[in-house]
C-alpha cells in the first residue's frame, strides 16, 4: 500500500504542487510590483491586490483551463493553427516547468521501503505543520468566542447613538450590535454573517464624543469591507501553505492596506485628522491588541506610519486611465489567458475521427468460446475480426479512448466476452481508423449503445517537444490519405500520422490517456521500437523503455501531469440483437 500511495505522490502530486507553487509566486510577484506602481494610490487597490495574489494560491490555474475546456463546442477533433500552436506550447512550458518525463529502465526494480516512507515524509510534515496551525486558531477564537458570550448588549447612551450615525453614514442597512465587553480587548468587528461590535467597559470615560464617533465610524468600515470574511479566506491560505514565507508576508500586507484604506475612507467621510489620530492612540493605551487577525479592530499595522499619514492629511490618488490599464492587463493574464489556454487545448474529442465512412456489409456477433485463447482486433482476407473480447475492450478500441476514459456501463460489459466477425462494404486494405468507425456503428446499431461526453481533470501522459528539438520527418504522402499505424506490441510503423494520431495510439499501451502538447499540426512518416515494461533481456541491442525512445528516436518526451480530457459515458446499452 505505502510503494503505490508513494509512487502516485512522488509523480502525481508532487509536480502538480510544484508548479501550482510556482504560479502562484509569480502572481504574487507581479501583485507586489503593481503595489510599488500604485503606492500613491489609494490603499484599498493595494490592498485588493494582495488578495487576489492570496487567493490564487486557492484557485490553481488548471482549473480556470478546465472552464475554457468546458466552454470550448464539444463537436469535431480540434488542431491549432499554427500561432496558436505555438503560443499554446509555449505558455505550457512556461505553466509546468516541474513537470519531467518518467523514464522507466528495461528491469524495474522497486523502491526500498525506506525511500517510500521519505517521499511521503514531507506530506507528514505539510500535515502536521497546517493541523497545528489551525489548532492555534480554533483556541484564539474560542477565547474571542467565550469574550462574547460573556459581554452584555448595550441599547442606549451616547456609544449607541454614535454607532447608529456612522452605520448610516456608511450605508449598512442592518444594524450592528454592541456588546459591553470586562476584557481590556480593543474595540472590534467579531463575526462574518452577523458581526457584532466589542467594545471594552471603561474607555468611553477616556474618551470624548468625537474620540468614539471616528474609533465607531472605523470599525464600521470593517463591516462594510467585509474584511472579517478576506482575512479568514487568508487564514486558510496560511494554514495550507504555511511552508511558503511569501504567503506571511502577504498576510502582514494585507492588515497594513486593510487599515490604511479604513483610514482613508474615515477621512474621506469627514472625519478630523488631529481627532481621529488622539482616538487611534488613547485606544491604544487602554486596551490590548486582538489575539485573532479576523476580528478587525483600530490599532492594527504599523501605528507611527498611520498617524503620520493621518496628521500629514495625505490625500490618495485616484488612479488615472494608465493604470487602470495595467490593472486590467494584469487581471486578463491572471484569467483570461488560462481560461483561453482551455479553449485551445489539443487534446482529441473521443470518436469524432474520419473514418471513411465504411460500414460492415454483413457481421456475425456471437458469444465467444471459453476454451478460446486467441484474442484481440485483426483481419483475415476481407473479414474485420474482434476475437474473444470482452465488450469493454471492444467500446475501447472503437471509440479510441484509454480504460480510464471509460465511465459506466453495466457488469457483462466486462464478464462477457464476444467474437465479432464483418465484412466491410468496400474493397482494399482498411486503415486503423476506418476499422474504429465500423465497431462503433456496430455497436451502436447491434448493441444499441448511447453515450455522451464529459470533459474531467484524470492523470495523463502530455507529448511534448524534448531538449534539442524534433526528429520527425514530414510525410510524403497525400495530405488527404487517412493516417494508417502497423506493428506489434513493441514497434509500431506510423504514416501519415499527426500528434493527435500518435496521442491517439498510445492510448492502447500506456496506463493513461496520451494528450498532444506539441504544437506541432504537421503529418510525419516514422517507426517506434520499445522494450515493454517489465521485460527483463540481456540483450545489449535491446531496444529501450518506451519513455526513453519517445526521445531518442523521435525528440519528443511523455510527461506525466494532469490534464482535462474528454471521458465517454456509458449511458445505454443492451445485450446484442440476433445476427
Amino acid at each position: 500500500m505505502i510503494p503505490e500511495l508513494s509512487s502516485e505522490f512522488e509523480h502525481s502530486v508532487v509536480p502538480v504542487l510544484a508548479n501550482h507553487l510556482w504560479q502562484s509566486t509569480v502572481v504574487l510577484c507581479l501583485a507586489g510590483l503593481l503595489t510599488l506602481a500604485l503606492r500613491r494610490n489609494q490603499a484599498r487597490v493595494r490592498y485588493w491586490l494582495w488578495m487576489v495574489a492570496s487567493v490564487k494560491f486557492l484557485v490553481p490555474f488548471s482549473l480556470l483551463i478546465g472552464l475554457g475546456s468546458h466552454l470550448h463546442m464539444t463537436g469535431g477533433t480540434r488542431i491549432l493553427d499554427g500561432s496558436r500552436a505555438g503560443i499554446y506550447a509555449v505558455v505550457n512550458q512556461a505553466e509546468q516547468p516541474f513537470s519531467k518525463p518518467i523514464v522507466v529502465p528495461p528491469v524495474i526494480a522497486r523502491a526500498s521501503s525506506r525511500h517510500d516512507v521519505l517521499v511521503l515524509l514531507p506530506a507528514v510534515i505539510w500535515l502536521g505543520g497546517s493541523l497545528a496551525i489551525v489548532l492555534l486558531w480554533v483556541v484564539r477564537w474560542r477565547r474571542v468566542a467565550r469574550v462574547v458570550r460573556e459581554a452584555v448588549p448595550v441599547d442606549g447612551g451616547r456609544e449607541v447613538e454614535a454607532l447608529r450615525r456612522v452605520s448610516s453614514a456608511a450605508g449598512l442597512r442592518r444594524p450592528v450590535p454592541l456588546l459591553c465587553s470586562q476584557e481590556r480587548m480593543e474595540p472590534g468587528i467579531f463575526g462574518i454573517g452577523r458581526p457584532v461590535l466589542l467594545w471594552p467597559a471603561g474607555i468611553s470615560e477616556h474618551l470624548d464624543d468625537a474620540h468614539i464617533e471616528a474609533i465607531l465610524a472605523h470599525e464600521m468600515q470593517h463591516v462594510r469591507r467585509r474584511d472579517n470574511l478576506a482575512a479568514l479566506l487568508h487564514m486558510a491560505v496560511e494554514a495550507l501553505f504555511w511552508f511558503h514565507p511569501l504567503v506571511w508576508l502577504v498576510g502582514a500586507r494585507l492588515v497594513e492596506e486593510r487599515e490604511r484604506a479604513c483610514d482613508e475612507d474615515v477621512l474621506l467621510a469627514g472625519g478630523r485628522p488631529h481627532v481621529y489620530a488622539e482616538s487611534i492612540l488613547k485606544t491604544c493605551q487602554f486596551c490590548l491588541e486582538s489575539p485573532l487577525r479576523c476580528v478587525s479592530g483600530i490599532t492594527g499595522a504599523d501605528l507611527k506610519v498611520r498617524i503620520a499619514e493621518i496628521m500629514a492629511k495625505r490625500a490618495a490618488l485616484k488612479m488615472g486611465f494608465g493604470r487602470k490599464a495595467l490593472l486590467a492587463l494584469a487581471g486578463g493574464i491572471a484569467v483570461v489567458a488560462p481560461v483561453v489556454l482551455g479553449q485551445t487545448n489539443a487534446s482529441p474529442n473521443i470518436g469524432q475521427a474520419a473514418d471513411g465512412n465504411v460500414n460492415f456489409e454483413v457481421a456475425t456477433i456471437r458469444p465467444a468460446d471459453p476454451m478460446d485463447q486467441e484474442t484481440g482486433f485483426k483481419t483475415r482476407g476481407r473479414h474485420v475480426v474482434v476475437e474473444n473480447e470482452p465488450l469493454t475492450n471492444v467500446a475501447i478500441f472503437a471509440y479510441g479512448v484509454h480504460p480510464k476514459q471509460l465511465v459506466g456501463g453495466p457488469s457483462w460489459m466486462n464478464d462477457t466476452r464476444f467474437t465479432i466477425d464483418g465484412i466491410p462494404d468496400t474493397e482494399g486494405q482498411l486503415s486503423v481508423r476506418q476499422m474504429q468507425g465500423m465497431v462503433r456503428r456496430l455497436l451502436e446499431d447491434r448493441f444499441h449503445l448511447k453515450t455522451h461526453k464529459q470533459r474531467r481533470e484524470i492523470p495523463v501522459y502530455a507529448i511534448q517537444i524534448a531538449k534539442g528539438g524534433t526528429k520527425l520527418a514530414k510525410s510524403k504522402s497525400d495530405p488527404k490519405e487517412l493516417p494508417d499505424q502497423t506493428g506489434t506490441r513493441n514497434y509500431i510503423n506510423f504514416r501519415n500520422n499527426s500528434m493527435i494520431d500518435l496521442a491517439l495510439g498510445m492510448q492502447f499501451i500506456l496506463d493513461r490517456p496520451v494528450v498532444d502538447e506539441t504544437g506541432l499540426t504537421d503529418k510525419y512518416d516514422f517507426q517506434l521500437r520499445w522494450t515493454p515494461d517489465g521485460v527483463q533481456t540481456t540483450d545489449p541491442n535491446a531496444p529501450p523503455s518506451i519513455y526513453t525512445a519517445f526521445q531518442e528516436q523521435l525528440g519528443l518526451k511523455l510527461t506525466p501531469t494532469r490534464a482535462y480530457v474528454d471521458v465517454l459515458v456509458i449511458d445505454q446499452i443492451e445485450k446484442p440483437s440476433e445476427n
